[in-house]
């Protein structure tokens, strides 16, 4: 038998948490009886959506903890139920997002299989958008989601680390950090330790996680500028003082690293070109997949030219982003 916990940080979601959380309990039922669902521990800044959360749970698993946002944001909510999880395995779960109804099932399933076969440490599950594709932001979310999707399962066929997505992963208890670093983001940073740790990141194309996206191109690239600023300070952080204070031990991260590569060699073997400009100019021609209508190529131009604005933003903005004790979190905003 596997014991599982299941952590959603949350927000000002009282509405997304009341239809998640029947979704999550109808799943956790329909499990075989190897997977144990013992906690889910809904931990948020805010006392309605705690509330809503109790109100609308029926098999009596749900824990909620109250932790005020002033104390670091998302990372603040995700320490804390690392700190109150005590079992094999730890899923994590936005609090927006809806199920499939087999998506449990599918990332329970496949964590276990490749774990055996496959030295994974780690599943990412797959985001979709409730949205469909008759508007051009719809046509962008289903374009983005499907490269993601394409990129990983290519990346997990040939061996590599596959990036995890925040909006439903799973772990090993045993991998997860005692604390993650105030600021950064943790599906990446989760990506990164996972690999230090000498496992691979593997996906569950089967466990989809559907959610709504941005609906107007203010918010699209409010989104996009945070997570690039994110996803650049875990990386520079990571590379700052997590990498070589592991190497620096001596450790060879269950044996799959060793110290001989050093802190560049790492990061080249490891993490090479996991987001970039370049990469993701070079496979562009993945997008070209989601045209169906004649409208879907105009669209795709003007993703194309959006994209690059958003890079040319990116960097001209970077420098702001990183200074000392910088808490991205605490400027997060809803973008819907």
């Amino acid at each position: 038998m596997y014991t599982i916990d299941i952590i959603i940080p949350a927000w000002r979601e009282e509405e997304n948490i009341r239809i998640l959380i029947p979704q999550i309990e109808e799943q956790i039922k329909k499990l075989p009886k190897k997977y144990k669902v013992r906690n889910i521990f809904l931990i948020t800044h805010d006392k309605a959506t705690g509330r809503a959360g109790l109100e609308v749970q029926k098999l009596g698993i749900l824990k909620h903890y109250l932790v005020p946002r002033y104390k670091g944001g998302k990372i603040a909510s995700l320490n804390k139920g690392i700190l109150l999880t005590k079992v094999d395995w730890v899923i994590f779960m936005d609090a927006d997002v809806r199920l499939n109804t087999d998506t449990l099932q599918n990332l329970l399933t496949d964590f276990e299989y490749q774990t055996k076969h496959y030295n994974v440490g780690a599943v990412t599950g797959r985001p979709a958008p409730l949205e469909d594709d008759s508007t051009m932001f719809g046509f962008w979310a289903h374009t983005l989601t499907s490269a993601a999707h394409f990129t990983r399962k290519r990346a997990f066929n040939l061996g590599k680390n596959v990036s995890i997505t925040g909006n439903l992963y799973i772990v090993k208890h045993s991998l997860l950090p005692e604390k993650l670093p105030k600021g950064v983001y943790d599906d990446y940073f989760m990506t990164l330790w996972v690999a230090l740790k000498g496992f691979k990141v593997g996906y569950s194309e089967g466990a989809i996680v559907k959610q709504y996206f941005a609906s107007n191109y203010k918010d699209w690239v409010t989104q996009k500028l945070r997570n690039f600023a994110g996803e650049r300070y875990t990386e520079r952080y990571f590379r700052t003082y997590i990498v070589p204070k592991f190497l620096g031990t001596g450790l060879k991260a269950e044996g799959a690293i060793a110290k001989s590569e050093g802190k560049s060699g790492f990061w080249q073997n490891h993490f090479k070109n996991m987001r970039s400009f370049l990469y993701e100019a070079l496979n562009f021609y993945i997008t070209f997949y989601s045209v169906k209508r004649a409208i879907h190529i105009w669209w795709l131009f003007l993703l194309f030219l959006a994209r690059l604005h958003v890079w040319v933003l990116a960097y001209l903005q970077e420098s702001k982003f990183f200074g000392k004790g910088k808490d991205i979190w605490l400027k997060w905003r809803k973008v819907r």
